[in-house]
């Protein structure tokens, strides 16, 4: 999973705050390292619920969320991607599964089974956050 990860420091401006949720914590660390190297804020939680908290206190706005599809704690992401969606549908939200994902369901913007790379991961959010916002 840590493949293409780099060392050094973001290779921008920062580009405002993500939204990371997974229950292994190595997974958070992973993803919120490689977005740190691309300018982005990482918020981070450990199960569904916990984002949907995080998710409403955030002034300005998350840009965008990656969420685990199973989780801990009786929410799932697909549960979070529908009450950010009804909540603030500009915001993409992807989600990432151990098993391999049939299509991306409604209302995600991409679905990637794990593992999956840093590469991977820093081309998908900058595409979903210019997408929705116009800009990178």
């Amino acid at each position: 999973m840590v493949a293409g990860m780099m060392d050094g420091p973001p290779t921008s401006a920062p580009k405002g705050s993500l939204l990371v949720v997974d229950d292994e914590p190595s997974i958070v660390k992973f993803m919120g390292i490689v977005l740190a190297r691309e300018g982005y804020q990482a918020l981070t939680a450990s199960n569904a619920r916990e984002a949907w908290e995080r998710f409403q206190q955030q002034a300005p706005p998350v840009r965008a969320v990656v969420t685990d599809m199973a989780m801990p704690g009786g929410w799932s992401g697909l549960d979070l991607a529908r009450r950010v969606h009804e909540s603030s549908p500009n915001t993409p939200v992807l989600l990432v599964t151990g098993h391999e994902p049939p299509s991306p369901p409604d209302p995600c913007k991409g679905a990637w089974p794990k593992p999956f790379t840093a590469e991977l991961l820093r081309t998908t959010v900058r595409e979903i956050t210019r997408q929705a916002t116009g800009y990178n």
